[in-house]
């Protein structure tokens, strides 16, 4: 009687313990981005697995020695810092894309920079705030496939569930896809919402061909307004914002601040657009990003020319005299600029432009009633 209590107690116990222990690896389980804590699960689970086993008879059982239990997890979850390095730079030499935000990341860490996301307890809440920020791309016009939106959540699943092995989902090769898509999407994000994702100088002025031969190809210059860009230092105090754990801050900080991007934001959203509606408004999206060095706004006069309207406006404190422009065509565009005028004339000469001449003015040589009835006159440059 004695052993049969004996023999009960000893299973209620195993039972209890076992019990224990599973209440403890759920509980460790439940951390995403701890693997120190996922490795402890597997090493109680072990633990519980022999206790419940061993009051039920006398066979005898090999018992895994404490380096047996811990080679069971080195392979799969640990983190090695250097061969986490080691496919980051693999993955940066075999980056080919162009934009500014690319190459700093490139940059970053071929020249050695630390992990910014990674660390040995994993991936904390900074990817979360970033996911959540590139998860809303598409309501400002984006693909989140720009962002690699979906190749970053299913690696970041990975690692929280430890859905890793020793092959192609080496852990190390994982956290490396991560940390350097990560960096990559976070700087064009940043960038590109603070100052724009295009460069409007590039754009416009390699749009119309003003000479060209077998030598070169000249353009005219169609956008002459100072605009600020994404410099060297931005890059590098969004990096640093990482390390630093001011993400979710900085993510904040960097939207539009042009009071029409909310506005437009909120009209692209709520309403179904036609192809050609739906390209011009994300035109404007696009313009409202473009943070100018300075703003007629910013002085007490000024006149601004609204170009699609065919209207100009000049204001001198709360004076405002509006009248009507012309502007020119599609082939002869009026260009885009932001500058500080000295004088005024009043009823000034035109130079007729080059392009013009070539097109409309040459054919009429030799021809005075063409130039007296337009009043064109010639004049002789010296030198």
């Amino acid at each position: 009687m004695q052993i049969k209590h004996s023999i009960k107690r000893n299973n209620w116990a195993a039972q209890n313990n076992s019990g224990m222990l599973m209440r403890y690896i759920l509980e460790l389980g439940k951390s995403s981005s701890l693997f120190i804590g996922k490795f402890l699960s597997l090493v109680l689970f072990a633990s519980g697995f022999l206790v419940a086993c061993s009051e039920k008879g006398d066979v005898e059982r090999p018992i895994p020695s404490y380096d047996g239990l811990n080679a069971m997890g080195k392979d799969a979850f640990r983190f090695e810092a250097n061969e986490i390095q080691q496919h980051i730079y693999r993955l940066a030499k075999a980056d080919n894309d162009t934009l500014v935000a690319d190459a700093r990341t490139r940059r970053y860490y071929k020249d050695g920079g630390n992990l910014l996301w990674i660390d040995r307890f994993g991936v904390d809440e900074r990817a979360d705030s970033v996911l959540a920020y590139l998860n809303e791309v598409e309501g400002m016009g984006f693909s989140k496939r720009v962002f690699g939106v979906k190749q970053i959540e299913r690696d970041l699943q990975r690692l929280r569930t430890l859905d890793v092995d020793t092959g192609v989902k080496n852990v190390n090769r994982v956290a490396a896809r991560l940390e350097y898509n990560l960096t990559k999407a976070f700087l064009r994000y940043t960038a590109g919402q603070h100052y724009g994702f295009t460069n409007p100088s590039q754009i416009f002025n390699r749009l119309d061909v003003r000479e060209k031969d077998s030598v070169r190809t000249t353009y005219r210059v169609l956008f002459d307004v100072p605009i600020k860009r994404a410099s060297k230092d931005f890059y590098t105090m969004a990096l640093r914002k990482v390390y630093n754990d001011s993400v979710a801050l900085f993510l904040r900080e960097v939207q539009p601040q042009n009071a029409l991007y909310a506005q437009l934001i909120k009209y692209f959203k709520g309403k179904t657009l036609s192809s050609a509606d739906r390209v011009r408004m994300l035109c404007n999206l696009e313009r409202s990003r473009w943070r100018q060095n300075d703003y007629p706004q910013n002085h007490r006069k000024y006149v601004i020319v609204n170009v699609p309207s065919f209207h100009l406006d000049a204001v001198d404190g709360d004076s405002v005299l509006n009248m009507r422009m012309a502007c020119g065509t599609l082939e002869t565009k009026t260009p885009l600029l932001n500058s500080c005028f000295i004088r005024m004339d009043v009823n000034p000469q035109w130079i007729i432009p080059r392009s013009i001449i070539k097109k409309e003015v040459v054919g009429h040589a030799g021809n005075p009633d063409y130039f007296s009835k337009r009043r064109y006159f010639i004049l002789h440059r010296l030198g």
